[in-house]
This record gives structure tokens, C-alpha cells and sequence, in this order.
């Protein structure tokens, strides 16, 4: 489905869906980061004209005046503009249907002839004077130019007082083109184009600012390739610029050491501006010109710096839900050796029926190293339990990365193991944790989480957004049916941390009635009955439990025992038989993804700590 309007002398006019056959789509195009390689593209629209509603030769109707460069909109199904151009033509054949053709701006940019005479009087940059050509010249209405690129591109270029003085004449037949190529080369600025909207950026060299994060994860598989450019190495310059009437040239002063090793591993390689030898010292018979030093300085050094060495480029093949990377954006890349290297989108090629796109990115701090990175990840963390508090809130529990620099931890979550998509009232996983400290744990409460059963793991960054490793996969089980939660008689602390008792056996205390329901452990229920007890709440593995290993502090080899049971589907299973020790207790699990544990302890200043989990291999 398509939604197709034709603006014609300022009025849009929508064309029903029923009127259209067929759009024919242009072939699957690369967005291109460069003037010089842009498309001129065409796309057609054929309408069902049986009724003459669309027919030229009948008064009154759409086409039959002023359709000549009216602009034809085309938007997708999910009112994403994927086309925008001017008509061009239309075809009227005996099978009652019209054809529409229209070409997008690029074309017009290229062909249009330009007479022109600017900066002369007035300080004008060349972001100032493209946007003037596109606007006065080739006639391409505002709202199909993206004016804040302009804007920002001026700014930088007037902060470097780089301003230019253009004259053509029409005897001249320069195109506009051309000389868009012409100004974008001297600034080392780029024209470029998407959805059909025209933007402008000025480069500048990397300065450590983060972009969006692309991790391994989501690049197809043998989605990723690098190459080097080695056309266009510049280690020096040679521009002109106006001198009162006269012409000179700046070039390099103090040569940078990087700037020098370029030299001796490639020669000279020499930026020039005019490209082609001039036999006049006159600024009047200068086309283009720069106006000052400094700007002609700062044009030769932002070629230099860049492109003193080959550049380096990578093309990733993406997962369709990195299409909304707009081109010219930074990404960092997370892949194989790299921590969040900086790349550029210079091109982009959509394909929304594979549900994939292919980026091709220019690296920006590498081959040479503009910054120096910290590029050492923190080490993960590690989730030891999760519970539901309430209806709706799960707590995490957590040992924080041993990292110094690590600053920030981010869950992520969902209904199944491998795909972290959930909804909290947090926002769309992955959440950012605000954890709390317990004792030596971090802990977090996550709210909205109506489902049964979640999987869950952390990633942690530090202070220059390095990611960690994933930590362990955890899950967590709502307990809908299941009775007997946590509960503790005469024991303080976690099954984690390490609980004691908080009775010396020795003061003589009744042991309580309750404690009657623990006959099914073989334990004199005398003189050395059980005076504390604790029921964990329960916990789980994503594996399955393997085993179990606590370590028993106690008074005169006083045995401490232990049971697990199963929660099976909201419901407890039998308790299981009694493990028991003096020191190191080992209990043997069969897979339960779901447990509860007990300690009966009866003696004396007892502490039981879990030492270590073993999943399911």
C-alpha cells in the first residue's frame, strides 16, 4: 500500500488508493554520502484512468494544467517517505491508464546551468552559497532541503573564516553541479541526500563523542568486511586566496609529525586549489576564490588530517531494526576486537523485504589514532538471585563488576532466553539499573512484569562506555500457588551471604511447637532438638540445578542439615532426603529449574554460607 499526493502550485492532492495499478519502485538504491556519487533516479506511478479522471485533455481534472514539475510524494505503509521528485512526464495509452514519471532533484542539480555572482561585496561561506544554488538557482523548494545541516555547516565555516567569492557568467555554461563539486572538495564538505531530502555536513575530525551503539549481535552472519581507499593521500596543500587584488597561496607551516612520516612513506602528495594551473596572478580571474588566509589554511588542514594516510573502510550488513541509523551518524562498533570504534555512515543501502540493511562506514579514528582510546571493557558482574516482590516487580540481585571505572549497569530482559525485548514500566529492555547496595550485593527492583516467567542478564559499562561481557542468564519464576515464601526462625542473613543462628543452644530455650512438622529428618528431636531454621525463598536456574556446595561453621563438629524441594509449576514438591556435615556440605540436585531451600540447625553459634552453584552443563 502506498499513499501518493501530488503537489501542485502549493495545494496537495491525494490520490486514492483504489486509483492506483502500480508503482514502479526504483531499484533498491545506495544512499550515497558524496555529491559526485549521488543518483539521479526515477520513479513512475501508473493510475487507472478509465473514467478520464486523471486524463490531460479534459478540463478540470488533475493533469490537465500546471503538472509540469509538481512534486509527486510517495509514502509506504507506515507513512515513511521513500520517495519524493518532480513530474517530469506523463503517458496516456488506449488501456485507459496513465503513467506518471518523475524525476528526483538530483538530475535538475546536475543539468541546471548557472549564472552567478556572489561573496564579492559580502562575507559568504560555501555552505551559504550551496544552499543559495539549490534554492535560487535549480529552484528545489525549501522543504525538500534539511536547513538546519546548512546552518550548522555555515557556523563551523565562518569560525575558521572561510568565506569565497564566486563569479560565473552564463557564456561560462558552468552546470551546477559542477560547481557544488568544486566547493564541497575545497571544504571537505559533503552533499548528500535521504528520503530525498537534501543535507549538507562539513567534516571534522573525530573528538571522542559516543554514537550509536552496534553491537556483534546485531550483524548478520559474514555480514562484516574492511578495505582501505588509497586514491586520495594529501600531505600537503597548495590553495589560493585573495590578496587585495592579487592571488596567493597558503601551504603548510609547522609540519606535524604525523603530517611528516605520511610524507616519507608516500612522498609528497600535494591538496590543490584551483585543481589545474592558472596563468593569472589576478583574483578577478579567479572563479572561485577564498578570501582570506586562514580560511585557505584551515581548508588545506582539515585535507591533511584526514586523508594523510589511506582511509579505512567496513561494510556491515546489518539486522533490520538498525534501518533507522540515518546516514552520515556515527556508530560504534562493539565486534571482534573493538569497544565502541567510531565509524561514519557514508552509505546505505535499505532492504526492507530481506529485513536487513548494508552500511558502508568510514573508520574515524583508525587507521591513525586521532584520540587515544580506553578500549578495556569492565569485567562482568554476576546475578546470584531474582524474586517477585509483588504482583508486578521482580528484585535482581547482583555482585557489582570489580571495575573501578564501571558507572553504569543496564538489564536486559524477556520471556525467552536469547531475546531481551520486554516492556517494564521501566522502558523497553534493555533497562538501566539505580541499584542499591546490600551489604556486599547490588540490588534493583524492575516494575511491569506481568508474565509468568522472565530470563534476564546484565551488561555494565564504565565511565568511557566500554560494554562488558554479558553476565550469567538468570530466571525468574512468578510463584502464583506456592505457599511457605521465606521465612527465618532464629537465623539472621541471606542463603547467599551466609546465615547463623542467633540462639546459643546452652541457654535452655523451649524448642518451639511448630517445630514438630521437621520428624521427616532423622534427628533426635530431645535434648538436641532444632532451635533454628530457615526456609530460603525460592530461586532458580535457567539450566537447571546440578549442585550445590555450602561450607558449615560450627562449634564441636555439630552436623548442619539441609533439604531442598522442587517448585514445580507454582507448586512445592516432597521435601528431599537431608544433607548433612560438620564442613562442607554437597547437595546433589536432578535439574530442578526451581527450588527451596531448608537448614535445620541445632547447635551452637552455627554459620552456613553457599560457596558455590553448579548448573546443568
Amino acid at each position: 500500500m502506498y499513499n501518493i499526493s501530488v503537489i501542485k502550485n502549493g495545494v496537495s492532492h491525494v490520490i486514492p488508493e483504489s486509483d492506483v495499478i502500480k508503482v514502479q519502485r526504483r531499484d533498491s538504491e545506495t544512499i550515497s554520502f558524496n555529491f559526485t556519487n549521488m543518483i539521479s533516479a526515477t520513479m513512475s506511478v501508473i493510475l487507472d484512468n478509465a473514467e478520464h479522471k486523471y486524463d490531460d485533455d479534459y478540463e478540470g481534472t488533475l493533469f490537465y494544467s500546471g503538472w509540469y514539475d509538481a512534486t509527486l510524494l510517495i509514502s509506504d505503509e507506515l507513512d515513511d517517505v521513500i520517495w519524493r521528485g518532480r513530474i517530469k512526464n506523463i503517458e496516456k495509452s488506449t488501456n485507459a491508464q496513465l503513467v506518471v514519471k518523475s524525476a528526483n532533484f538530483i538530475k535538475e542539480i546536475v543539468d541546471a546551468d548557472c549564472s552567478i555572482s556572489y561573496g564579492v561585496e559580502t562575507d559568504i561561506t560555501p555552505a551559504k552559497i550551496i544552499y543559495y544554488l539549490l534554492t535560487s538557482i535549480v529552484n528545489i523548494p525549501e522543504e525538500f532541503l534539511k536547513l538546519k545541516t546548512f546552518e550548522d555547516a555555515d557556523d563551523i565555516q565562518t569560525e575558521n573564516s572561510c568565506f569565497v567569492e564566486i563569479k560565473y557568467s552564463e557564456e561560462s555554461t558552468k552546470k551546477c553541479g559542477s560547481i557544488i563539486k568544486e566547493l564541497c572538495r575545497l571544504t571537505s564538505s559533503y552533499l548528500y541526500i535521504e528520503n530525498d531530502i537534501i543535507r549538507y555536513h562539513q567534516d571534522r575530525l573525530y573528538t571522542g563523542v559516543l554514537g550509536e551503539h552496534v553491537r556483534e549481535s546485531d550483524i548478520r552472519e559474514a555480514g562484516y568486511k574492511t578495505e582501505y581507499y588509497t586514491d586520495d593521500i594529501s600531505n600537503n596543500y597548495y590553495i589560493a586566496y585573495k590578496n587585495v587584488t592579487a592571488v596567493a597561496y597558503a601551504n603548510p607551516g609547522t609540519i606535524e609529525d604525523y603530517i611528516q612520516e605520511s610524507r616519507d612513506a608516500y612522498g609528497s602528495k600535494t591538496f590543490r586549489v584551483p585543481d589545474d594551473d592558472m596563468d593569472s596572478a589576478l583574483a578577478a580571474d579567479f572563479r572561485i576564490l577564498l578570501k582570506t588566509q586562514a580560511g585557505a589554511a584551515w581548508c588545506g588542514s582539515c585535507k591533511i588530517e584526514r586523508n594523510h594516510q589511506f582511509l579505512q573502510l567496513a561494510t556491515i550488513e546489518l539486522n533490520g531494526e538498525k534501518q533507522y541509523i540515518p546516514l552520515n551518524s556515527q556508530i560504534d562498533l562493539t565486534y571482534n576486537s573493538f569497544s565502541r570504534e567510531p565509524l561514519r555512515v557514508i552509505e546505505k543501502k535499505p532492504d526492507k523485504d530481506n529485513n536487513r540493511v548494508t552500511m558502508k562506514c568510514l573508520f574515524l579514528n583508525k587507521p591513525y589514532r586521532f584520540i587515544d582510546r580506553d578500549i578495556t571493557p569492565p569485567v562482568p558482574v554476576e546475578i546470584v538471585k531474582a524474586c517477585f516482590l509483588d504482583e508486578d516487580t521482580v528484585r535482581i540481585w547482583f555482585f557489582p563488576s570489580v571495575s573501578s571505572d564501571a558507572t553504569r549497569y543496564e538489564l536486559e530482559i524477556g520471556e525467552h532466553e536469547g531475546f531481551y525485548d520486554e516492556i517494564t514500566s521501566q522502558g523497553l529492555s534493555p533497562v538501566i539499573l539505580d541499584p542499591e547496595e546490600d551489604v556486599i550485593l547490588y540490588y534493583a527492583d524492575i516494575s511491569g512484569l506481568v508474565k509468568n516467567q522472565y530470563y534476564m542478564r546484565i551488561i555494565c559499562y564504565d565511565n568511557k562506555m566500554n560494554e562488558s561481557l554479558p553476565s550469567n542468564v538468570f530466571s525468574v519464576l512468578r510463584v502464583e500457588d506456592a505457599e511457605d515464601y521465606e521465612s527465618r526462625y532464629r537465623i539472621d542473613g541471606d542463603v547467599f551471604l551466609g546465615v547463623s543462628s542467633l540462639l546459643n543452644r546452652q541457654t535452655g530455650d523451649v524448642l518451639p511447637e511448630e517445630f514438630v512438622r521437621y520428624d521427616d529428618v532423622n534427628y533426635s528431636d530431645g535434648v538436641y532438638g532444632y532451635h533454628s531454621v530457615y526456609y530460603s525463598r525460592p530461586f532458580g536456574s535457567a539450566k537447571g540445578f546440578d549442585t550445590l556446595k555450602f561450607k558449615a561453621g560450627t562449634l564441636y563438629l555439630q552436623k548442619v542439615y539441609i533439604q531442598y524441594r522442587e517448585l514445580l509449576n507454582g507448586v512445592f514438591q516432597a521435601w528431599s532426603g537431608v544433607f548433612s556435615s560438620d564442613n562442607i556440605i554437597m547437595v546433589k540436585c536432578n535439574g530442578e529449574r526451581r527450588i527451596q531451600l531448608r537448614y535445620l540447625i541445632g547447635g551452637n553459634d552455627i554459620n552456613i554460607t553457599l560457596k558455590e552453584v553448579r548448573e546443568v552443563a
